[in-house]
């Protein structure tokens, strides 16, 4: 009586955790409609790829530092800062502060622009 008692109790807590699981994390990947039918994987790279029709091989780009961060990669420009510092650039810190004040004081703006030559800045605005 009791191992069958356990069994039942067993089985109800898969069943609902299986339940939870699959409403949460099913209507990514899966959709209802004539039948079951997988979704296509949104790449997360997208926007960053369709950048390369813009920016050209040693472009100077100004960015925030998250954005900046996989720029190079995909579209073969340079940044003027980074999120992690770099043995390679001494001067990563004095970067991150013009990157930052670029962004917050209309001022110096001019000034960090002649400074890193920028060619392109963007805005990331999501």
């Amino acid at each position: 009586m009791v191992s069958l008692l356990f069994s039942i109790s067993l089985g109800v807590g898969i069943g609902s955790q299986l339940s939870m699981i699959g409403k949460t994390y099913l209507p990514q990947f899966a959709g209802w409609k004539h039948g079951i039918y997988f979704k296509k994987y949104p790449n997360p790279m997208q926007k960053c790829i369709a950048l390369k029709n813009y920016l050209q091989r040693g472009d100077i780009v100004l960015s925030d530092v998250f954005t900046s961060w996989v720029l190079p990669c995909i579209t073969d420009v340079k940044v003027i800062s980074l999120f992690h510092n770099s043995p390679l650039i001494l001067q990563n810190f004095e970067r991150l502060h013009d990157t930052m004040t670029f962004f917050i004081s209309t001022n110096d703006r001019q000034r960090i622009m002649e400074k890193y030559r920028v060619s392109h800045v963007m805005i990331k605005k999501s």
